[in-house]
């Protein structure tokens, strides 16, 4: 997760077409999913007043055009670099709030590569977010 991905989903969302065929336009509160591998990244990303990672005093682009942006810790998400989601949540007749997470316990297995002999560690997770609609959410996952 950089700020680079996270500015290109909100180009995407604001770009999906809304019920008069326009596009939804302009977004000042947007929700980030994400899980227990992001907690402190996200925190970075979106309260920094300079921009993260580089050397420079830049502004944080992300505080530029006064979006609120709001942290979802979902812990049930895996804890992989390419799993998070973005909500508009002023969007839709319900601000996209999450009516409930659904999981299925991690389960682990073992194996061994057929290639090498070492020995391979398998997880397994379910997860589901559900809301009226999935107009104005963008997942990368």
């Amino acid at each position: 997760m950089n700020q680079i991905s996270l500015m290109e989903g909100v180009t995407m969302l604001e770009a999906v077409p809304s019920e008069r065929g326009q596009p939804l336009g302009s977004m000042k509160r947007i929700g980030i999913v994400h899980g227990r591998y992001w907690e402190w990244r996200v925190e970075e990303l979106i309260k920094s007043k300079g921009q993260p990672d580089t050397p420079n005093n830049q502004e944080n682009a992300m505080n530029l055009r006064g979006v609120e942006w709001v942290p979802i810790l979902n812990p049930y998400l895996a804890s992989t670099d390419a799993t998070w989601m973005l909500l508009d949540l002023e969007g839709g007749e319900d601000g996209h709030q999450l009516l409930h997470f659904m999981k299925q316990k991690p389960t682990t297995s073992r194996g061994v590569n057929d290639f090498n002999g070492n020995q391979i560690h398998r997880v397994v997770t379910r997860f589901a977010i559900d809301f009226w609609s999935a107009k104005g959410a963008l997942g990368n996952m």
